[in-house]
């Protein structure tokens, strides 16, 4: 049985390292009772190795799930999306 992989559309934040990324994912779910929209943020460390790419603050860009590459990183980085601008 194959795990499914994850393709998540993130917020880029910052580079936390070397080949380290943080990224921020944004949830918009109905509560069941209140029927009130809320939005939950989570934020994960990505590993990006391509030094290609250059990514400022605020641009969309798509990260996938794999193995654990250390504590803290569970996602690798795909590709960027699109500019977002201040």
């Amino acid at each position: 049985m194959e795990k499914q992989e994850r393709k998540l559309l993130a917020k880029y934040l910052n580079n936390s390292g070397k080949n380290t990324i943080r990224v921020e994912v944004e949830d918009i779910k109905m509560h069941s009772k209140y029927k009130k929209y809320l939005k939950k943020t989570k934020r994960y460390l990505v590993h990006c190795i391509d030094d290609a790419v250059t990514l400022n603050q605020g641009d969309r860009v798509m990260i996938q799930s794999t193995r654990r590459i250390s504590k803290k990183k569970s996602f690798v980085f795909l590709n960027k999306v699109e500019e977002g601008g201040k």
